[in-house]
């Protein structure tokens, strides 16, 4: 063996680059097998957002919900939990009800027709609010039925404890097609005042038509 070493000193020195070469490579092959379960799980963890975020429905948050919910003072679409008709909370000189619906108003609808002049159809709701500084959103899907004649309104009222009622904002429509009407004021409310929200088809001395009514809603902006 010495002798051949003696003869061979080349073959040597190859062999050592060799068995150095393999301890680098072995070195750094061991390394990439450490990294590579870390490697792997981050890949399944990437896909698996990935199929949350396109697959999964997409539902409001708790804290969207809550904003909803403290935002939304009162709404109605006229009929209970069973699809029944309702009245509920309202008063009015004379109503009906129509089975003529916006998308996704449910199963009725609110009919008013125009009173003999003075009188209006009108039906009222009243809300008692705390006191305080209010900026207010009233709304409701709307329609006229009247070959082309008729008309409807919106209207707020404050009304103090005395029954004295202020009128806070009045709009009126004549959309024959279902369309979302809606005003907008502020109001100081003082102990004893009460919002009154009104949907009225008007009044008429000739002409009758129909104003259609669904998805009040009173909210706070």
């Amino acid at each position: 063996m010495y002798m051949a070493f003696r003869r061979h000193p080349g073959k040597q020195l190859t062999l050592q680059r060799f068995k150095g070469f393999i301890c680098h490579k072995k070195k750094h092959i061991m390394k990439s097998l450490f990294y590579l379960p870390v490697f792997l799980l981050a890949i399944v963890i990437i896909f698996s957002e990935c199929r949350k975020s396109t697959d999964s429905p997409q539902v409001k948050t708790e804290s969207e919900s809550n904003v909803l919910a403290n935002t939304i003072i009162y709404r109605f679409g006229f009929e209970n939990s069973d699809h029944d008709t309702s009245f509920k909370g309202w008063i009015s000189p004379g109503y009906s009800f129509s089975k003529d619906v916006p998308q996704y108003g449910g199963a009725w609808s609110l009919r008013l027709i125009p009173g003999w002049i003075p009188q209006q159809g009108y039906a009222d709701h009243y809300i008692t609010l705390d006191t305080g500084r209010y900026h207010l959103k009233f709304s409701s899907y709307t329609k006229v039925q009247g070959n082309g004649i008729g008309i409807g309104y919106l209207r707020l009222f404050k009304q103090q404890k005395n029954s004295v009622r202020k009128t806070l904002v009045e709009k009126s429509f004549t959309n024959n097609h279902w369309k979302i009407n809606a005003v907008f004021t502020s109001v100081t409310i003082q102990p004893g005042d009460v919002i009154v929200i009104e949907l009225s088809a008007g009044t008429s001395e000739l002409a009758a038509w129909q104003t259609l009514f669904d998805n009040v809603r009173l909210e706070k902006q």
